[in-house]
Formats: C-alpha cells, sequence, structure tokens
C-alpha cells in the first residue's frame, strides 16, 4: 500500500516539475486554426486594395506593392476579404520567416497555425499554401 502512495506522490511531482519546465498551456491560444485570404502589408490592408499604392507609386503587381509598402514601414498581415478581419504574421517564432511568407505577398492562401486573440496575431505559423 506504502509503494502505491509513493508511486503516485512521485508521479504528481514529476508531472508538476514537467508543467513548471515547460510552462501549462494557454486555453486556446495554441490550438492550430485555419484562416484564408490574402497575404498583404498592413498600409493596403486598411483600405482592403492595393490601387491606391500602386497608382500612387506606379507599381504594377500587388507581389511588388507588398515589399514596397514593407520598406516603409508596413507589416505582413493576413486580410480576409470575406470577412474584412486583418490578422498580423508574426513570423519571428514559427516555420515561416519573413522571407517565407513574402514569398506568398498578393496571393490567396490558406494559413494553419495560432490566434494570439490579444494581439490579433496569427502565430506558430505551421504551414501557408496557396489557394
Amino acid at each position: 500500500m506504502k509503494t502505491k502512495r509513493f508511486s503516485a506522490a512521485c508521479l504528481l511531482c514529476v508531472m508538476g516539475f514537467c508543467v513548471l519546465l515547460l510552462g501549462s498551456p494557454r486555453p486556446d491560444g495554441d490550438i492550430p486554426l485555419a484562416f484564408r485570404g490574402e497575404v498583404m502589408d498592413s498600409v493596403c490592408a486598411q483600405s482592403g486594395s492595393h490601387d491606391a499604392v500602386m497608382r500612387s507609386k506606379g507599381i504594377t503587381d500587388s507581389r511588388n506593392c507588398v515589399a514596397e509598402c514593407l520598406k516603409d514601414g508596413g507589416k505582413l498581415v493576413l486580410r480576409d476579404a470575406a470577412t474584412g478581419s486583418v490578422y498580423g504574421l508574426d513570423a519571428g517564432r514559427s516555420l515561416f520567416n519573413q522571407d517565407r511568407l513574402l514569398e506568398f505577398a498578393g496571393e490567396r492562401v490558406k494559413i494553419v497555425g495560432s490566434l494570439d486573440k490579444n494581439a490579433n496575431r496569427i502565430w506558430h505559423i505551421q504551414s501557408v499554401e496557396p489557394l
């Protein structure tokens, strides 16, 4: 009987140590979700179109528009045209860094990642595929 109690106590201690070491999971913060939309820059995403920037800078395609707006301080975002939602893309701690995400600039994509509701950004990006 004492060995069962000792084993249970050891198991609880090990589990407690793991939670301390790894941290406790955040509720719905780490659950992968699928998002669909266009990879844009934060400047054009506000208006929902690249048209104004493309006209003012003489740019002819959305990929170059995104690159130009990023040079001017814009951030990479995903804009869902169906809902008007704009999500920041956190490329710092994911498999998809800024350069890999830029490959999809101006394209409609499906992104699988976790949503940080407080910052309204997609992070832990696991996959990006063109639609």
